[in-house]
């Protein structure tokens, strides 16, 4: 195996396999800022650490991940551990949390490498089916493995199905329609196709109906390929080099990240789709026979993990410069068009590695949860993160009442919606001013106060300002009583 065919590269010291990426839906309503700080982690404690012990809460390289559309658990891909994990609900999980159950392995401390129904050498990417059949690239065993009904399986199970190979015990690598060589990363549409990225073929292959299937059943459909038994590479509309992750969107549209040419190409109607066919886009370069690798807006270096939301957003994990770009509404977006937000950077040409609620080393794997949050397994911090839809925030501040001049320093209230507290400001600053909450009169004439939320970055957006306004009135001056 070349080093080509097995694309490895090294992140801070570590040598990582590169695989990835999954889908699931978001609410139409999700947004997302450059720079947003993570709102959860698995595998580590807190958001600084990066040498947990506990293996049933160590990820040591984790890679895929994918949320059970049943039961909203979270799995992820332990290459260094030949594993997969299965933490829990989405809406119970805290920080560091233990996982529940292991895959491909009897128990937490083992670490052993299978060509097996219950055992797996290198599983990389994570897909799901919408009745919680769970499907895992096997990398090194050239295989796919099925397992029925995930979230309920014990420890060390066996999967339910192989595809790739004619059982569970051989890993003969090929270039046919029922063998695989090297498959990095898998995804499934709404009618239950399934498509792998077969990397050392560099193709992609569909399998309509994947859970009816026989073990090593024939694949029906071929992109990247004119036919089963090719293998070329090339940086062309119809080929790729290298292909990493794969994400189809809700109207069948499907996103290959083709890694060695440095871009992500776009294929509508994915599954009518001729073997061999021309993809209708290209995002990372300005046309189809560019391959460029570029840190900027509208560049990627190494794109791996890959997903989208039902709102039409993808998200690209770059992993070398450690970020994940944003590009929203991108079925629509013509070649080579600019991101719309980046994670894991400030901005668009920073590259640099970081340990922190906002930063990434090495990241891979990406998912939506029903949330509509975005999960990213940050390889090279031996962690897992969530990323929330901020959600939008609104501010009750009631009307002022008309002051006079002279009145001593009064002060204001209001509210947000998200109990988060809110400013205030002078937009008439030689009218009257603000400290805190508390209003000044410095004038006569028309006083406005802003009511601001800035969001957290976190969980909430910023709220739009509000204003109030009133009049400063002349001062109440009493006329003298005089007895006539």
């Amino acid at each position: 195996m070349s080093a080509r065919q097995t694309r490895i590269i090294t992140l801070s010291g570590l040598i990582c396999i590169l695989l990835l990426g999954n889908v699931w839906s978001s609410p139409l309503w999700a947004a997302f800022l450059t720079g947003q700080k993570a709102a959860l982690v698995l595998g580590q404690p807190d958001f600084v650490s990066n040498d947990i012990v506990d293996n049933q809460k160590r990820i040591d390289m984790p890679n895929g991940i994918a949320i059970d559309p049943v039961s909203k658990k979270v799995f992820v891909t332990d290459i260094s551990y030949r594993r997969v994990l299965r933490f829990g609900s989405i809406d119970s999980l805290t920080n560091g949390a233990s996982a529940e159950a292991v895959l491909g392995q009897p128990d937490f401390h083992t670490a052993d490498a299978k060509t097996t129904a219950n055992g797996m050498i290198l599983p990389t990417g994570l897909a799901f089916s919408s009745n919680g059949t769970l499907w895992v690239a096997d990398y090194y065993n050239h295989r796919v493995l099925r397992f029925d009904n995930a979230a309920t399986k014990p420890n060390g199970a066996s999967a339910d199905g192989v595809l790739g190979q004619a059982g569970f015990f051989t890993a003969t690598s090929g270039t046919t329609q029922n063998r695989m060589s090297y498959p990095t990363d898998l995804t499934i549409d709404s009618n239950g196709t399934l498509w792998v990225v077969d990397q050392g073929n560099h193709r992609v292959l569909r399998f309509n109906n994947p859970t009816t299937k026989e073990n090593g059943a024939n694949a029906d459909g071929v992109l990247g390929q004119m036919n089963f038994t090719s293998k070329t590479t090339g940086t062309t509309r119809n080929t790729f080099e290298l292909p990493s992750g794969v994400a189809v969107d809700s109207k069948g549209t499907l996103w290959v990240a083709d890694n060695g040419n440095a871009r992500v190409l776009r294929f509508d109607a994915a599954a009518n789709k001729a073997n061999g066919a021309n993809a209708d886009a290209v995002l990372g370069q300005p046309n189809f026979t560019s391959d460029t690798p570029n840190a900027s807006q509208n560049g990627m270096v190494d794109p791996q993990g890959i997903t989208v939301d039902s709102s039409g957003r993808l998200w690209v994990a770059d992993t070398k410069i450690h970020r994940v770009l944003r590009f929203d509404n991108a079925a629509s977006k013509p070649n080579g068009a600019n991101a719309d937000g980046v994670l894991g950077q400030p901005n668009f040409t920073s590259t640099t590695e970081n340990i922190s609620q906002t930063g990434f080393n090495g990241p891979w794997g990406l998912a939506i949860d029903q949330n509509g949050a975005l999960w990213v397994t940050d390889s090279g911090n031996r962690r897992a993160l969530r990323f929330n839809n901020l959600s939008a925030q609104t501010i009750t501040f009631l009307p002022l009442a008309n002051r006079h001049y002279g009145d001593g320093p009064f002060m204001v209230a209001a509210n947000a919606s998200s109990g988060l507290p809110v400013t205030f400001s002078s937009a008439t600053p030689t009218v009257c001013t603000v400290s805190g909450n508390t209003v000044t009169l410095k004038a006569i004439g028309t006083c406005t106060i802003t009511a601001s939320q800035a969001g957290d970055n976190l969980t909430y957006l910023a709220a739009p300002n509000v204003q109030q306004s009133f009049i400063v009135q002349p001062p109440n001056v009493l006329l003298p009583f005089v007895v006539r």
